[in-house]
């Protein structure tokens, strides 16, 4: 996980960087392992309160995440995103 200059993170956020483990049919989810993925978020970004930002996910520098958004994918270089799923609405 990488989190870069000047980012700013609201109350109650997740960040993830990994994920479990589920090809195995035959072994249980919680005995198949992690899977590290990464989290890598520039500098200069904001995300708001009680967001989550998912393992794999880039924010660009100077990227704003409004409050609760579920982050599935990339965030561009200054753009804002919200939602669930968080879609980007306009470019700062």
């Amino acid at each position: 996980m990488h989190i870069g200059n000047d980012v700013r993170i609201g109350p109650n956020c997740n960040l993830l960087g990994e994920d479990h483990e589920y090809r195995d049919r035959n072994t249980p989810v919680h005995r198949q392992g992690r899977l590290a993925k990464g989290l890598e978020i520039g500098d200069d970004v904001w995300i708001g309160a009680n967001s989550v930002i998912l393992p794999g996910v880039r924010l660009g520098n100077g990227a704003i995440i409004g409050a609760g958004s579920v982050v599935t994918k990339s965030v561009p270089p200054f753009t804002v995103a919200v939602g669930n799923p968080a879609r980007p609405v306009k470019e700062r």
